[in-house]
């Protein structure tokens, strides 16, 4: 009986073998492709025959001028600013009349103090210094008809105010000036001050004014956003992302600060009403202790004083002949001093009594509300002149050592870049700089002549600044400049096909190139028409 033929078995670790083997192959084939893909992305490649992605031009090698430019943003900014104080005058505020964004002109009055209050000063300091002088008077000369004279008339004076006084106590015994008619007073500022926080409170103006510096905010932030995925930016991507990132930090305080004002203002109402409401209640409780009985203790005080103050001069008269040390001449002599000083700052409060606006412009903050206590020094009114305009550079600390006063800047306006640029000029660069969210910025000003453009103060400005000039060098377009990552070079056009070729380049303008070896003058370039980026940032040709 014939046996059937039987299956040949592979061994195992046949098998295992020639499965060891596709997968190495596989790996060998996949880890081609990456290479080649990684070649294409760090080597970019050209269209066949130098043709460009985009329309091109044949420009021939020439000798011309270049220069090296610094590229600033800035802002519109107010040459002529103003913090308004009070020198000497101190008091209550009656009026603000000044609001942010109102237009002033030269003189006219922004914060009104109490001036009833400030004459009634005035009036004390003369009072008390012509008691000193009269003092002084009676010490110093001899006896004589004169002195005797003067002492007459201020005890006449001292009779005039004994009577004063004595009429003061009669007009509060018929009602007049009373705690009642007082507290009638503080009940009608309360309800005012409550209107005042309820109306600013619901004020659609301020909301609207957050909301719009929102919007602003959240457009910046988009816009600068996708800049920073840019992988390895090039240094005007890496310019560009600044400027975005320095706008939208702007926009951000801008945002910030609008907001703080609108809870300052606020707060400003609540605490008049508060102090409205304290005012209310100490005349309640003045009137509840007998306040009454208190302030006509007070005038018949008055009436006590001024009498005795008769008596006083009535018995200098009596003893006017007799003889006094020196010393007290002496003090004599420092009480009038004192006394004439102080009326000389009373005056000068008196005369100050308006915060008036020293030139014609916009206010752009009020710190102040009524009935504040202000003091001399204090800023309450800021404005700038719209009219007077410069602009502000921001530089940061890398740039800031390229500047020099004098130094001429192009100034393109953002909001104009139809018009053509106008001649600036660097001012003054401050000694010191703002550290702005890891960035150390300096606000150099750059003057310019008078343009017929509607500028208003905040809008964008791009500013370009010569650092250094070269003449007659070789020189091809900048969008000619090819980038990969072994350096630079350029399509030469030989017998009529481009010929890729390795050169160096020194200054750069973002127009022409100066060309410090690879090229002869009179060679022919092909130059793209516009710069298409490639990965990494090369430049396609």
């Amino acid at each position: 009986m014939a046996r059937g033929k039987g299956r040949r078995r592979f061994p195992t670790q046949r098998l295992a073998g020639f499965g060891c083997l596709i997968v190495l192959a596989g790996l060998v084939v996949g880890g081609y492709l990456v290479y080649q893909q990684l070649r294409g992305l760090l080597n970019p490649t050209q269209p066949p025959g130098g043709g460009d992605v985009v329309g091109t031009e044949d420009v021939p090698v020439t000798r011309g001028s270049v220069r090296d430019v610094l590229r600033l943003y800035g802002v519109v900014a107010s040459e002529r600013e103003g913090e308004l104080a009070f020198e000497v005058a101190q008091g209550v505020v009656a009026e603000v009349l000044a609001a942010p964004s109102l237009r002033v002109r030269k003189g006219d009055p922004l914060i009104v103090l109490d001036e009833e209050a400030l004459e009634r000063a005035l009036v004390e300091a003369r009072a008390t210094l012509a008691e000193a002088q009269a003092t002084l008077a009676e010490l110093s000369r001899p006896v004589s008809s004169t002195e005797r004279l003067q002492l007459q008339v201020q005890l006449r004076q001292a009779k005039a105010a004994q009577e004063e006084a004595e009429r003061a106590l009669a007009e509060f015994d018929e009602g007049r000036d009373t705690l009642a008619s007082k507290r009638a007073k503080a009940v009608d500022d309360l309800a005012q001050a409550r209107y005042a926080l309820a109306e600013l409170r619901d004020s659609k103006e301020r909301k609207a004014q957050i909301e719009q510096l929102q919007y602003i905010y959240n457009v910046a932030e988009v816009k600068h956003g996708p800049r920073v995925l840019i992988p390895n930016p090039s240094e005007q991507d890496q310019d560009e992302t600044w400027l975005l990132r320095m706008d939208m930090l702007d926009k951000a305080d801008a945002l910030a600060l609008g907001k703080l004002r609108y809870e300052m203002d606020i707060r400003a109402a609540e605490e008049t009403v508060r102090a409205a409401e304290r005012a209310l209640a100490a005349l309640d409780a003045e009137i509840a202790a007998g306040g009454d009985e208190v302030a006509r203790l007070k005038l018949e005080i008055a009436v006590e004083s001024a009498a005795a103050k008769v008596q006083e001069l009535q018995a200098k008269l009596d003893a006017l002949d007799a003889e006094l040390p020196s010393v007290e001449r002496a003090k004599a002599e420092a009480a009038v001093l004192k006394a004439e000083w102080a009326v000389a700052d009373a005056e000068a409060a008196l005369a100050e009594s308006r915060l008036v606006a020293p030139f014609d412009g916009v206010i752009s903050e009020v710190n102040v509300v009524p009935e504040a206590v202000v003091s001399p020094g204090t800023t309450l009114v800021k404005m700038l002149d719209p009219a007077a305009l410069r602009v502000i550079a921001k530089v940061s600390d890398v740039d800031i050592t390229l500047l020099k006063p004098g130094q001429e800047a192009q100034v393109e306006f953002e909001a104009f870049r139809s018009a053509k640029p106008v001649t600036g000029q660097v001012g003054e660069i401050p000694p010191f700089g703002t550290y702005q969210n890891g960035v150390t910025v300096f606000d150099v000003p750059v003057s310019f002549a008078d343009v017929e453009l509607p500028l208003m103060v905040g809008m964008g400005v791009n500013l370009t600044i010569p650092l250094a000039e070269k003449e007659n060098v070789l020189v091809i377009p900048s969008r000619g400049v090819r980038y990969d990552m072994e350096g630079t070079w350029v399509f030469v056009v030989v017998d009529g096909q481009p010929q890729r070729r390795r050169i160096k380049i020194g200054l750069n303008d973002g127009v022409s190139a100066e060309v410090l070896e690879g090229l002869q003058e009179g060679e022919i370039v092909r130059v793209p028409l516009q710069q298409p980026i490639g990965p990494y940032g090369a430049v396609y040709g």
